[in-house]
C-alpha cells in the first residue's frame, strides 16, 4: 500500500471511530443526568466529536475519498456494544470512564501518527487538522483522568456517579 493509500485508510478508520464515539457519548449523556458538570462536559465532547467526524470527512474529500460506509457501519455497531457491555454492571460509571480514558488515548496515538503521516506525505492541511484535534482529545483525556478518583470514592461510597 502506498503512502497515500495509508493515509486515506487511517482517515476512514478515523471517522468509524469518532462515529462510535458518538453513539457512546449520546448513551452517557443519557445516563448522567444526575450529574450536571460531567453531562455538561460529555456534551461538549459529543459536539467536538461530531466536528471532528466532519473534519475527517472533508479530508476524506479532498483526496477525492468518502468515508468507509461498511467501516461506519462497524463503528456505529461497536459503539453500541460497548455501550451494552457496561450496561450490566453495579460500577458501570468507573468502567465507562475506564473506557472513555482508553478511548481518548487510542484517538490521540491515532492522530499522532497520522499527523506525521500526512506531514510526510506533504499534506500539511490534514497534518494540522489532527493537531487540531490531538488538543481536544488530550483536553478530554485529561478530564477524564481527572475525573477518575471522584467516581471510585463516589462509587466505594454508594453514592451514584454517572457517565
Amino acid at each position: 500500500m502506498d503512502q497515500n493509500q495509508q493515509i486515506i485508510t487511517w482517515l476512514k478508520d478515523a471517522h468509524a471511530f469518532e462515529q462510535s464515539l458518538e453513539i457512546i457519548l449520546q448513551a452517557q449523556i443519557a445516563e448522567s443526568r444526575d450529574v450536571p458538570e460531567m453531562q455538561q462536559r460529555l456534551q461538549q465532547h459529543l459536539e467536538e466529536t461530531r466536528e471532528h467526524r466532519r473534519r475527517v470527512a472533508s479530508a476524506l474529500g479532498t483526496l477525492g475519498e468518502s468515508p468507509s460506509k461498511i467501516k461506519t457501519l462497524a463503528g456505529g455497531f461497536m459503539g453500541m456494544l460497548e455501550g451494552l457491555s457496561t450496561a450490566v454492571f453495579q460500577d458501570r460509571a468507573i468502567k465507562n470512564v475506564l473506557a472513555d480514558y482508553a478511548m481518548e488515548h487510542f484517538e490521540i496515538a491515532c492522530y499522532r501518527s497520522l499527523r506525521v503521516a500526512a506531514n510526510e506525505a506533504g499534506f500539511t492541511d490534514i497534518a494540522t487538522m489532527c493537531e487540531e484535534i490531538l488538543k481536544e482529545e488530550t483536553a478530554m483525556a485529561e478530564w477524564l483522568e481527572e475525573q477518575i478518583p471522584d467516581i471510585t470514592r463516589a462509587h466505594l461510597q454508594g453514592q451514584p456517579a454517572k457517565l
